[in-house]
């Protein structure tokens, strides 16, 4: 997960993983406040020293893996999203060999549409 600022968004998400996954969180805000939610969660942080974008954050992140040969989520700190659905996403990817990458609809609940 890359993450500059928005603590509290940072937050909702975590709660809404739980613990049942390993998560890192690349920072490119160099947020005192991130770092405590993250930290908080269970989260593995980490701090580049800089903006590196979500690109560089997704490489840095990726690099710091504790599961380094499991399937990789992105996942921005403004989703949600839940584990049952991670769990489909999962199915769906492992039962498709010729696919490198599964996504969700993504859907904004704020929208009255």
């Amino acid at each position: 997960m890359v993450a500059y600022g928005a603590p509290e968004l940072l937050d909702r998400c975590l709660a809404t993983l739980g613990s049942g996954l390993p998560v890192v969180v690349v920072d490119n805000s160099s947020d005192p406040l991130v770092c405590a939610v993250a930290q908080q969660h269970g989260a593995d942080y980490y701090d580049p020293g800089a903006n590196l974008g979500f690109a560089g954050g997704v490489n840095a992140g990726t690099a710091r893996r504790r599961l380094p040969h499991a399937d990789l989520l992105l996942l921005n700190p403004d989703a949600e999203i839940s584990l049952d659905a991670i769990g489909r996403l999962h199915r769906c990817l492992g039962a498709m060999p010729d696919v490198a990458c599964v996504a969700p609809a993504q859907t904004d609940p704020d929208s009255h549409e």
